[in-house]
């Protein structure tokens, strides 16, 4: 194979490697999640709260919620770029869900 069809294949296979993540981070955006993170995006944690607010309200329940935040997480993003910190944020994220029955799970 000449070093032009070579090159020509590789242009093709990045061209489509690049339209498959787009495609499976519009199925993220889709789903409600970020598709760095893979956690809720804050627009489905919105929606999620206030129907929430309203179930609680509805059977008399009190709620409370927690908010964590990964310390120097931004740190992180800038001086090892979107792999490191998108691998923290995912393993931080889900940690506390795993102690929630299944029924109130997002």
């Amino acid at each position: 194979m000449s070093g032009r069809s070579e090159r020509e294949r590789l242009t093709r296979a990045l061209a489509a490697a690049r339209a498959r993540v787009t495609e499976l981070e519009l199925d993220f955006l889709r789903r409600g999640r970020d598709a760095l993170t893979g956690a809720v995006s804050i627009e489905s944690f919105r929606t999620r709260l206030g129907d929430e607010i309203v179930r609680a309200k509805r059977h008399d329940l009190a709620g409370s919620l927690a908010v964590l935040q990964v310390d120097r997480l931004d740190d992180l993003h800038r001086q090892h770029g979107y792999v490191l910190s998108g691998r923290v944020a995912r393993r931080s994220a889900p940690t506390p869900m795993r102690r929630l029955p299944v029924e109130d799970e997002p």
